[in-house]
């Protein structure tokens, strides 16, 4: 050993540091090279020599490296390539600092097993798994805006300056993942899994909830404007030439087709307040307090009141208008006009017919009053819990 080895392991201080191999030597220059080529190569436009680099001889090597890597740490690799994980480039060795020849054999500095040996009881995510991953995402993320946005030369920076430093970087610190004695053991060691699982859960909640209260919006708003035209539109006016009666019965089904259409917009609309309600529950528990039933009863009957108190006007606006035109329909059934030659049998036939959609009109008001007693009652049951 050398006096500096010596002075080293007297003093109890040991200086550990990762292997150059050949293998880590190759990952390096391999890695920087292609990424640095790349990046000239679209700077100076030309297109299919830069694809050539990324998907063909990036591919390649990559499953090379990918073979490669599974031996480093395994006892079972053969002899052949023993020399591209022992032989150190830089010409020191860890044996002069008091540790085995390589960092990369059976154990580590302190003993650790290798990776094919399974450890019991591995850490999921720790702080160096959680950094790789989040510039991953992070550099991804960008890249892909740049090229939405067609930011070629944003996207050239970010694989020249950023993408090959960066990985370069975080594979080097990787390496310290197999020392024990010195380096930040807890950027490797703490295991910080169910913090990072209930991060991940509480954003896919909120996720879920603030996509359903924007959906349920966006439902109401496109069923708002076609609801106000409908209720803004007159019915169609015929003209002087046509008949009388024809006139009438015109404007009833005119009338009547309104008014269905409206109850249709109603009903859509009345979906997307149950589903808004719904996806605003929690948050509405939490203003509310849990035990205040009262409140959180009355609030939810409050918003299925508008819509069916809406609705009960329609219908009892349909049954007026057929009342008023009640009377001339009766009128042209017993004294036609003079201009219309209507038969006996027509009149006949005619009169019973207006006087049973009379009653008829009063099914969508009761048929609303029912609905509403079964939603007020599913509520004191279910929701509510009164009995």
């Amino acid at each position: 050993m050398t006096s500096a080895s010596n002075e080293a392991l007297s003093s109890g201080v040991i200086s550990w540091y990762p292997r150059m191999t050949p293998y880590r030597l190759a990952f390096f220059a391999t890695t920087g090279g292609l990424g640095i080529t790349k990046a000239v190569l679209v700077s100076k436009n030309e297109t299919v020599s830069s694809i050539t680099v990324e998907w063909i001889t990036g591919v390649v090597m990559a499953l090379v490296f990918q073979f490669l890597g599974s031996c480093e740490y395994n006892n079972k690799r053969p002899q052949y390539l023993d020399w591209l994980f022992h032989y150190n480039v830089l010409g020191r060795s860890n044996r002069e600092l008091g540790y085995s020849h390589s960092d990369s054999s059976e154990l580590g500095p302190t003993g650790r097993l290798s990776l094919d040996q399974a450890d019991p009881s591995p850490p999921l995510a720790t702080g160096y798994r959680l950094l790789v991953s989040a510039m991953c995402a992070i550099f991804g993320l960008s890249k892909m805006l740049c090229g939405y946005l067609g930011l070629r030369t944003a996207m050239n920076t970010l694989d020249w300056i950023i993408a090959v430093p960066l990985t370069l970087g975080l594979y080097y610190i990787g390496l310290y993942e197999e020392n024990e004695s010195e380096s930040p053991r807890k950027f490797f060691d703490v295991d910080y899994f169910p913090e990072t699982r209930l991060s991940f859960q509480t954003g896919v909640i909120l996720t879920i909830y603030l996509s359903s209260t924007v959906l349920c919006i966006l439902w109401m708003r496109h069923w708002l404007g076609p609801l106000r035209a409908s209720l803004t539109v007159d019915a169609v006016s015929t003209g002087g030439s046509l008949a009388w009666e024809a006139s009438i019965w015109s404007s009833v089904i005119d009338h009547l087709c309104k008014w269905t259409v409206v109850t249709f917009y109603l009903a859509m609309l009345e979906i997307g307040l149950v589903g808004l309600g719904v996806a605003l529950w929690p948050i509405i528990q939490v203003c509310v307090g849990r035990r205040d039933r009262s409140i959180r009863y009355y609030a939810l009957i409050a918003a299925f009141v508008t819509i069916y108190a809406f609705t009960f006007v329609e219908c009892i606006s349909v049954f007026v208008f057929q009342l008023s035109l009640y009377v001339p329909l009766t009128a042209l059934v017993f004294h036609p006009t003079t201009e219309i030659d209507i038969s006996l049998p027509v009149r006949i036939i005619l009169f019973p017919i207006t006087t049973i959609l009379m009653p008829i009109f009063a099914i969508p008001a009761l048929t609303v009053a029912i609905v509403f007693k079964g939603h007020f009652d599913w509520f004191r049951r279910s929701i509510v819990g009164y009995r």
